[in-house]
């Protein structure tokens, strides 16, 4: 057994790390291409969107008006 591979416990514990780092890294890059198109498009609205019409759109994914 070689002394720089980590005992056969702690295996699944990297392994859900290593997931959640994977799956945070994935919803970041997620809201930065929402906001993106967000900014892209701000001016299409139809008037100036409010911050809680803003938190509503990431919440739900939907259009805020």
């Amino acid at each position: 057994m070689r002394s720089e591979m980590a005992p056969a416990g702690t295996e699944p514990w990297r392994q859900l790390i290593a997931d959640m780092v994977l799956w945070l890294a994935l919803i970041l890059l997620f809201l930065a291409s929402r906001l993106t198109l967000f900014l892209i498009f701000r001016g299409e609205l139809s008037e100036r969107p409010s911050g809680q019409a803003f938190l509503h759109c990431f919440e739900t994914g939907m259009p805020s008006g």
